[in-house]
Parts: structure tokens; sequence; C-alpha cells
């Protein structure tokens, strides 16, 4: 059950969201280079998003380099075929791209899932957000509160408690110290790069992409 899903991930640190997707896209990659290799939709699929986007192309090589049962041949029949593809568009003088990457299209739909699943189940993961020590990524804590009213006292109170953390790690973190560092503090700094999260890349507008290479520019030139 969805909901069920999402109050047992509560009990971690970090945004529930975020870990429900991350876990999902590694199951799926994972699914598709152990069982589905062969599979025609797989290769259409590919083929038409030019590969995977570079975060789960690192994630597939990860896979394979941490699992023994999964064979790098698995990547080496999806690509051949890709190969043959982008060396036909070459010749006809131009490479396409017809679709996103096929894990980042899956991910958008299961995370649209997820948020829907908080709101419409609020009820029951309430108590779980508020007790656990789960904190939404700025990200999805946007997309959540116009829909929850409570929302957004309860990620004050779980953002100040990770300045707290953050601090005590600077603090005790200096020589001069003799405090000992907590599990909460020691994690702190990992858990403010999940929680403050900017726009996803596949929601980032073209204008502000453009923005961007405008102030790296002249750095370039």
């Amino acid at each position: 059950m969805l909901s069920a899903d999402l109050v047992r991930v509560m009990k971690a640190r970090g945004c529930p969201i975020c870990s429900l997707v991350e876990r999902g896209e590694r199951s799926f990659i994972e699914s598709v280079l152990y069982e589905h290799p062969l599979d025609p939709q797989v290769h259409i699929a590919l083929k038409r998003s030019l590969g995977f986007c570079r975060r789960h192309s690192d994630l597939a090589a990860e896979i394979v380099l941490s699992k023994p049962e999964i064979d790098p041949i698995a990547v080496a029949v999806l690509y051949e075929d890709l190969a043959r593809k982008v060396l036909d568009d070459l010749s006809g003088g131009e490479v396409r791209q017809e679709a996103p990457c096929p894990v980042c299209s899956l991910m958008k739909e299961l995370e649209d899932i997820y948020l829907r699943t908080f709101i419409s189940r609020v009820e029951v993961i309430r108590e779980a957000y508020e007790r656990g020590p789960a904190v939404l990524c700025l990200r999805h804590f946007l997309k959540l509160k116009p829909h929850i009213s409570w929302l957004n006292q309860v990620q004050m109170r779980k953002i100040e408690g990770l300045l707290r953390d953050l601090q005590g790690f600077i603090e005790k973190r200096d020589y001069s110290s003799r405090g000992k560092l907590t599990e909460e503090e020691l994690s702190s700094w990992r858990v403010a790069l999940k929680v403050f999260t900017g726009v996803d890349g596949r929601e980032r507008s073209g204008s502000f992409i453009e923005k961007f290479k405008s102030l790296l520019r002249p750095h370039l030139e």
C-alpha cells in the first residue's frame, strides 16, 4: 500500500518522497538490466531517448559494478542496438531524440503518485511525519504545501532542528571543542544537501538554462 510505504520511510532522515523515488529508479534499472535486456520494448524506448540520461547512466553503471548477478553484457546489448540506430541517423544527416529518458518519465509518474497519496492519505501520514526524523525536500514541500494546512508549521520545526544539527556539527568540529558529535550532527550535512534541493532538471525552463549559460559564458571565453 502506497501510504504504508510513505509511513515506513518517515523513520529515516531525508525526504520521504525522494527516498521512494530513488528506490523505484534503482529497482527499475536493476530489472531492465537483469531481466529485460532483450525486451524489444526496452530497446525501442532507449533508441527513442538516445539512451538513459546522465544520472541514470551513472546509476546503471553503479548497479552493474556493485551487483555481481548483473552482467555488463546487458548494457552492451542495449547500447549496441542504440549505436546502430545513431549510425543510421548520422548517415541521414541528423540524430533525433524522440523521447525523454524512460527512467525519468517513469519516475515522474511515480513521484506524482506518491505526492497524491501524501495528500489523499494525510490523516494517516501526519503523525508519522510529525514524529519521525524525515524532512521533506523543499521541492516536494512546495508541491504539497498548498494542499496541507499544517505542513508549513511542521516543516519550520524540522528545518529548525536541522539548523541546530548543522550548527552543532560546525561548532564541535572546531579543534578547541571537546563536545562529542551526535549521530544527527554527523549526518546533518548529508541531510541538508538532500533537503535544500532546487528545481529538478526535468522541470527547468529553457530561460533558466539560458540565463545560467550566460552567467558562465564570460568565464569560458
